[in-house]
């Protein structure tokens, strides 16, 4: 499923594993009404329109070396990337804590953090594709088991409520710093295919919304928090089986700050490069200006 990259980086599914487990995220913490026909008809295009606009963007990085160059727009590109991407690991920290606490009343999250930020700063990109073919495996043995218990349960009458209004509600985070970062991700060959990244992340939020509403409809699910749909479910033989496919959740949180933490180690690295180089070239420039006597 998940093919190492070459040349150095991520897979695309390495980095798409850690936004799998995000999207899913919104969802869970999501308690307002819910509309299926809403979710599809809004954010397919909005969707869509984040793939187009990586993908230019992945160009034109590219075309500018904003990752790879030696200038003034270099070292900017890597300041901001680096500080988005660490507002990105402090929210999925926090999301991944609410989450433990809410369900488990644990701070296993921030317990292993040191492990995982150690783990992330430390290892090198093919163990992150290593790892997240097996965790895909698992996620998708867990989606099949998921499936399986709700199919019964589901009321196709739900798609279409009597009226319904749209919100800006009915999304969750669409926008993650791996979608403008890719060229610095991927190895070149393969980030054309990660600017479908966008899409998948819809398609998990899409998936997750159908299921809410086919279970407990627009309008009884409001106020229900998306991990209800995991506690609906049953195969006659378990009751409380979605710890188990919280605890998969988990795991993909988990991956996703070590690589998180990966990624900001790389920024720095290019960083510093650059602003020593930077440095450099100044002290250069000033003695040749101004020789000493």
């Amino acid at each position: 499923m998940n093919q190492p990259a070459v040349n150095g980086g991520f897979a695309p599914q390495t980095l798409f594993l850690g936004l799998a487990a995000s999207s899913l995220a919104s969802s869970f913490l999501k308690t307002e009404e819910l509309s299926a026909r809403s979710f599809l008809l809004w954010g397919l295009p909005a969707a869509l329109g984040l793939c187009l606009l990586s993908a230019l963007l992945a160009a034109e990085f590219q075309a500018r070396e904003l990752f790879s160059g030696k200038g003034v727009f270099s070292r900017l590109g890597c300041g901001v990337s680096g500080l988005w991407f660490a507002v990105e690991l402090i929210r999925t920290v926090r999301t991944a804590q609410e989450v433990c606490w809410s369900q488990f009343s644990s701070m296993a999250a921030l317990s292993v953090l040191p492990l995982l930020l150690w783990a992330g700063w430390a290892l090198p990109e093919a163990v992150f594709d290593r790892s997240s073919r097996v965790l895909w495996w698992l996620a998708g043995l867990g989606a099949l088991l998921c499936a399986a218990g709700l199919v019964r349960q589901l009321h196709w009458q739900n798609l279409f409520p009597a009226s319904y209004r749209f919100t800006g509600a009915d999304f969750g985070q669409i926008l993650y710093p791996e979608y403008f970062a890719l060229t610095f991700l991927c190895p070149q060959r393969q980030w054309r295919k990660a600017v479908w990244m966008p899409l998948g992340s819809f398609g998990v939020q899409a998936a997750f919304c159908f299921g809410m509403v086919l279970l407990f409809g627009a309008r009884q699910g409001s106020g229900l928090p998306g991990y209800e749909l995991l506690r609906s479910w049953t195969l006659g033989a378990f009751s409380r089986f979605d710890a188990v496919f919280l605890l998969l959740w988990l795991a993909a949180m988990f991956f996703r700050i070590c690589v998180l933490a990966h990624i900001l180690r790389l920024l720095w690295e290019k960083f510093r490069g650059r602003t020593a180089a930077f440095a450099a070239g100044v002290v250069a420039l000033l003695v040749r200006r101004f020789p000493a006597e």
